[in-house]
């Protein structure tokens, strides 16, 4: 017997894709699976075709007040019995040999987690974003390669297999937007061994109607990812990494340019934009040492010292 595999699913409000998301599972070429549907407080019909899907196969189904996709998730993980873990966003799909190609890497390469590529499927075009190479990563060259942005490692989750053990005492933060992002990063931490494979079996509807991501940008947006990287930051000097540590701060430093562009050109808030010039402002000396930086320490250097022609390269008025 091939072993459990637990995937977890988190519902709300989307009638309209449950069931091609539900029938990617149950065809899947892989024998052994245990489904957890989380209806998280659904106001349309969703948890009438979760009980539909109970009826036929047997699935798990958790009615629960509407808590967000981090609550679901860890509501889910809480009855998850399989050595493997898979997340599935109720409003995508799989291919249906993607938990057996997984399964069968992290298998054979002996790792903790195993990722895949990704379809995004846009209302006219499906585009592929998936590595050309296959890489065996530690713990080291994986927290490296994210956070330095040098391979196609991706923040969701919903591409990746997990070990059951990833999850001892780690969860979803709860309450914040970009929830795979404060993840991410401590899940590799976790990991020994990671394997990004060229394979891609994820199906990633863009543009959906009611979805969190096809929203405009908003000012939490910004400042839940600022505050993501910030805990990312002092995680890593917490953990005595150093050299991790100044790979996410000069992440961190980028964002929050970009950010302080975003506010003053998009949003137009000269509030929040103050409020990241601030950040960088703080640290103003740090910036200009971090060698991961590199070339991008000139725009850093303009912002600094000749913000008029910053302001005009990248088209910011007042």
């Amino acid at each position: 017997m091939r072993k459990l595999v637990s995937i977890v699913v988190p519902i709300y409000n989307v009638a309209s894709y449950l069931s091609q998301c539900l029938d990617s599972i149950y065809t899947q070429t892989y024998p052994n699976i245990e489904v957890i549907l989380v209806n998280d407080g659904s106001t349309d019909n969703s948890l009438d075709i979760c009980k539909e899907y109970a009826k036929k196969f047997g699935c798990t189904i958790i009615d629960k007040e509407n808590g967000g996709l981090s609550s679901a998730r860890n509501t889910g993980l809480q009855r998850c019995n399989g050595e493997y873990v898979y997340f599935l966003d109720s409003d995508d799909w799989i291919s249906k040999d993607a938990i057996e190609v997984l399964v069968n890497l992290i298998e054979e390469r002996d790792v903790d987690i195993v990722e895949m590529g990704i379809y995004w499927v846009y209302p006219e075009v499906t585009k592929v974003d998936a590595s050309k190479k296959d890489y065996l990563f530690n713990r080291y060259e994986v927290l490296s390669a994210y956070l330095q942005q040098t391979k196609k490692l991706h923040s969701c989750v919903t591409n990746k297999i997990f070990k059951s053990h990833v999850f001892d005492e780690l969860r979803f933060e709860e309450g914040k937007l970009h929830e795979d992002g404060y993840f991410m990063y401590q899940a590799m931490y976790k990991c020994e061994r990671y394997f990004l494979t060229t394979y891609a079996g994820y199906y990633y509807r863009q543009n959906r109607e009611g979805s969190i991501m096809s929203v405009a940008v908003k000012p939490r947006n910004l400042l839940d990812v600022t505050d993501l990287m910030e805990k990312r930051n002092e995680f890593f000097r917490d953990k005595k990494e150093d050299e991790l540590a100044e790979m996410a701060e000069a992440y961190y430093y980028r964002t929050t340019l970009t950010n302080y562009i975003t506010a003053r050109t998009i949003i137009k808030d000269q509030e929040l934009a103050i409020f990241f010039s601030d950040r960088l402002y703080a640290k103003k000396e740090l910036i200009q040492k971090n060698r991961y930086l590199k070339i991008k320490r000139i725009k850093f250097f303009l912002f600094f010292n000749f913000n008029n022609i910053f302001e005009r390269i990248y088209k910011i008025r007042s």
